[in-house]
């Protein structure tokens, strides 16, 4: 008798631990999953321009990541004393499919040209729009802190006249803007406002590009290759 009540103590001592170290795992689990903070990129977009549109087809291919760009997470780079430490915050989605949604949301709702689509329409376009992001993050040094948004362009025309390269802008902006403080939110909000300028000063280059390569504008669009980007822009 003593022996089966010693069983069941025993029994009943095991089963209250292992269901405290599982309460226990839970309720860190927890914790650090409301620890992780995720950021997205997002500013009004721009009013539609009192100015005739480009008549043709432009083509928003996905913006790429050169492989130094942290695609997962917002980098924070800390300088003190020559050390250097890093914090990243997780981003929504990956950062270069977020900045290409905004640049063509940009460029629709400005109507800088005729009609702008991403590279999974099956509309027939003259011109195509490419990037490669090669810095994205915030940097804190001498208690200033600041958002570094740099990006090659390239704006392609397929129907360019023979013997005129194909390629009308080609141009790496580089944005450094301030941020109030160094928190992961203020960081973003400057990454917000470079990116915001940088599609300003897209469209504005873009429009100054084709004015000179044809002044009129007034060339009819042409059917031009449906070309697919092999580099995707991947989210894991």
């Amino acid at each position: 008798m003593r022996s089966s009540q010693k069983t069941f103590c025993e029994i009943a001592i095991k089963s209250l631990l292992v269901a405290s170290t599982v309460m226990l795992l839970c309720g860190c689990a927890l914790r650090s999953r409301d620890m992780i903070m995720y950021h997205s990129f997002d500013y009004p977009s721009p009013a539609r321009e009192n100015v005739p549109s480009v008549p043709d087809t432009l083509m928003v291919y996905n913006f790429l990541l050169e492989s130094s760009v942290e695609m997962h997470a917002l980098e924070i780079s800390y300088f003190k004393g020559g050390d250097k430490s890093i914090i990243r915050h997780r981003w929504q989605e990956n950062p270069a499919d977020m900045v290409t949604e905004l640049v063509l949301r940009d460029l629709a709702n400005s109507g800088l040209f005729e009609k702008a689509v991403d590279q999974l329409s099956t509309t027939r376009y003259r011109y195509a729009l490419e990037g490669v992001i090669r810095n994205l993050q915030g940097t804190v040094q001498d208690g200033k802190a600041k958002a570094l948004f740099e990006i090659e362009a390239t704006l392609i025309d397929f129907d360019a006249p023979l013997g005129k390269d194909k390629n009308i802008l080609k141009k790496t902006y580089r944005l450094e803007t301030p941020s109030t403080d160094d928190k992961p939110e203020s960081v973003v909000a400057a990454l917000n406002k470079g990116i915001s300028e940088f599609s300003s000063q897209l469209r504005n280059d873009i429009r100054q590009s084709l004015t000179r390569r044809v002044p009129k504008m007034k060339r009819e669009a042409t059917t031009a290759p449906i070309h697919i980007q092999l580099a995707q822009s991947v989210w894991s």
